[in-house]
């Protein structure tokens, strides 16, 4: 896992991440808040809330939110936003079971890949299924594309087994495609209008992964319930 201190020098820029303006993790997002925007949630927890992007889009669909995460920076940043509903806090995710609130929703977005160790990813699991309502929701967004350089990613497999060990695994949506997945003629097409016009590109990406099989994915989103 990065260091407290690897993740200060991170956000010594603003929006390290360049999540602000991006298609890319607008289309995440959306992916993820479909699952929220007709429920009626009334304590929310974000996990590795960063500065605060997500908690943001979410707070109009819950009560409250608690959002934490282990840079000090990024939850000042996070606090700026003036959330009227969300509370922020310094935090490593590795502590989540000492909070005593008990949260009807939980998002983990791209976060819990600092976790190497499979032992660690399950001891984090159990910690998320503590932490919630026994008729909560359970969000997760992973990479899913194996082993890259420092982090290990899951795969889809993992992702599900793991889950399994504590929660009822409702669906999987990808958020995302391989740049080497196959495509259909209708998106090979769809890519093709987006190379003669570049500024749809980005939109016409994102527009297809939809229709992509989750263990072609390159982000997948998991959706699970407490067992």
């Amino acid at each position: 896992m990065e260091t407290k201190e690897d993740l200060e020098k991170w956000y010594a820029t603003p929006d390290p991440w360049k999540t602000e303006n991006s298609v890319e993790d607008r289309v995440r997002s959306d992916i993820l808040l479909q699952y929220v925007r007709y429920g009626q949630f009334k304590h929310a927890l974000d996990i590795g809330c960063g500065e605060g992007a997500l908690t943001a889009r979410l707070a109009p669909f819950v009560e409250k939110t608690d959002g934490f995460d282990l840079s000090e920076t990024a939850v000042g940043r996070a606090k700026a936003r003036g959330i009227a509903n969300a509370n922020f806090f310094a935090m490593d995710m590795r502590d989540v079971d000492m909070l005593e609130s008990r949260y009807d929703l939980v998002l983990c977005s791209e976060v819990l890949y600092y976790l190497t160790e499979d032992a660690d990813r399950r001891a984090m699991f159990a910690k998320i299924r503590k932490v919630m309502q026994p008729t909560g929701v359970f969000l997760l967004s992973v990479i899913i594309v194996g082993q890259t350089d420092w982090r290990r990613y899951f795969t889809y497999e993992e992702g599900l087994s793991l889950l399994r060990e504590h929660f009822r695994v409702v669906t999987a949506m990808p958020n995302a495609v391989r740049r080497d997945a196959r495509t259909s003629t209708t998106e090979k097409a769809l890519r093709a209008i987006g190379r003669i016009i570049p500024s749809m590109q980005q939109n016409i990406r994102h527009y297809v992964t939809v229709s992509t099989p989750p263990e072609n994915a390159y982000q997948l989103t998991y959706v699970a319930i407490p067992r």
